[in-house]
C-alpha cells in the first residue's frame, strides 16, 4: 500500500507516495471536447471512474500501473490513466445523475435521471454475423415507471442490464436491460413500511447482491429470491452494522463480499454481507467526505472536510469466517432460502 491517487474538481489526478506523502506524477484528465469541464465522478469496479462532463459526455477512465523494469531488475510501476470509453449526451440541466457501463461483450448503456423521474437509456450494440461481419446499432428510449416516485438513488451492475432505483419514499426498483432498445420493470415493491428514505445503492462484488443504504442509516442487501407469493423478486437478505446517520456512499470491495459505507457524520464502516460481521469503524477528527477501498482490500482512504487524505492499513484475511457461517444457516447468494453451507468465497 505505497500509492494513493486523487481527482481534483478540475479533473486532475495526482498520484502521492503514502509514506511522506509526496506527489509523484499529476494527469490532466482530457476532457471530451474543447471547454469541458469535469462536473461529477463516480468508481465502478476496480480502479475505473466515470466521469460527467459539462459538455454532457460521460466518459469512463481506468486508473493503469504498468510494472517497469530497470537495468538491475528493480520493479517499478509506471501511473497512467486510460480511456475505455467515451459516451455521448445532453448537457440540459435537467440531467441530475448519469450512470454508464461497457458490458462483457462490448455493449455501451448509459442512463441518465432526469429531474421529472424519467429514465433516458442510451444503448450501442455491437453484433456479429457468420461471416465475421459486425453492426454497431444504436437504441435511445424511456422508462417513465419511476416518474413522480423521488428518485433519490440509482445503480447499474457491470453489464448494464441491470438497473436499480431507490426512491424518497422506500420504495425499490429493478429493471432488466438485457434486451437492447427495451426495458422490462422486475421490481417495485416497498422495501422500508416506515417509508425511509433510500440514500445510496451499490452492487456487492459478483452482482448478484444490492447494498441498499438508508436515511436511518441501516445498511442492507437484497438479491431476487422466491417470494412467497410466488414468483422470484428482491428479497432482503442480510442486515448490516447500524451507523447513526444517513448512509451517504457506498464502496463495495473488489475482493470479497466486503462493504465500505460512510454516513453524513462522517464516519466509516467496513462490513462482511454473507458473514454479517461488522469489521471496524473508522473516524476522524475532521469529518470525511469521501473514502474507497483499495483494490487489494488492505487498505481503506479517505478525504476530509478541510480537504486532506487519510490512509488505513487493514489486516483482514478472513472476514467471511464467523461462528454463524461455520456452524449456522446462511443464507449465499442465488440460493432460494437460509441452508447449511459452507463457501469460502
Amino acid at each position: 500500500l505505497d500509492k494513493v491517487f486523487v481527482l481534483s474538481g478540475d479533473g486532475v489526478l495526482t498520484f502521492f507516495e503514502t509514506v511522506e506523502g509526496r506527489a509523484l506524477k499529476s494527469i490532466r484528465l482530457q476532457p471530451p471536447s474543447e471547454g469541458a469541464a469535469l462536473v461529477d465522478h463516480e468508481k465502478h469496479g476496480e480502479l475505473l471512474y466515470q466521469l460527467r462532463w459539462s459538455d454532457g459526455t460521460l466518459t469512463l477512465d481506468k486508473v493503469v500501473f504498468t510494472a517497469e523494469f530497470d537495468e538491475d531488475g528493480d520493479r517499478t510501476f509506471a501511473m497512467d490513466v486510460r480511456r475505455e470509453a467515451s459516451l455521448d449526451g445532453s448537457a440540459e440541466a435537467e440531467v441530475q445523475r448519469s450512470l454508464a457501463r461497457i458490458g462483457s461483450e462490448g455493449r455501451q448503456t448509459r442512463v441518465d435521471l432526469l429531474a421529472d423521474g424519467r429514465l433516458l437509456v442510451s444503448q450501442v450494440a455491437t453484433t456479429e454475423n457468420l461471416f465475421g461481419e459486425t453492426q454497431t446499432e444504436d437504441y435511445r428510449f424511456v422508462i417513465d415507471d419511476a416518474v413522480g416516485q423521488q428518485v433519490s438513488a440509482l445503480t447499474l451492475d457491470g453489464d448494464g442490464a441491470f438497473l436499480y432505483a431507490g426512491t424518497g419514499q422506500g420504495v425499490l426498483l429493478r429493471w432488466s436491460l438485457e434486451e437492447p432498445g427495451e426495458a422490462e420493470l422486475l421490481d417495485r415493491m416497498q422495501a422500508f413500511d416506515d417509508q425511509r428514505r433510500i440514500t445510496s445503492l451499490a452492487m456487492v462484488l459478483g452482482d448478484i447482491s444490492l447494498a441498499v443504504g438508508d436515511e436511518q442509516g441501516n445498511l442492507t442487501t437484497w438479491f431476487p429470491a422466491p417470494k412467497e407469493s410466488g414468483g422470484r423478486g428482491l428479497r432482503l437478505i442480510h442486515s448490516l452494522a447500524v451507523h447513526y446517520a444517513a448512509v451517504t456512499d457506498l464502496a463495495p470491495s473488489q475482493r470479497d463480499k466486503s462493504i465500505l459505507s460512510l454516513d453524513a457524520d462522517g464516519v466509516i464502516h467496513l462490513d462482511h454481507m454473507t458473514s454479517e460481521r461488522h469489521l471496524l469503524s473508522l473516524s476522524n477528527h475532521s469529518p470525511l467526505v469521501d473514502a474507497a477501498i483499495s483494490s487489494r482490500g488492505n487498505g481503506i482512504v479517505a478525504l476530509t472536510d478541510d480537504g486532506r487524505v487519510v490512509l488505513w492499513e487493514i489486516d483482514n484475511p478472513h472476514p467471511e469466517i464467523s461462528f454463524k457461517t461455520l456452524f449456522g444457516k446462511v443464507w449465499y447468494e442465488s440460493y432460494p432460502e437460509p441452508d447449511y453451507v459452507w463457501q469460502s468465497s
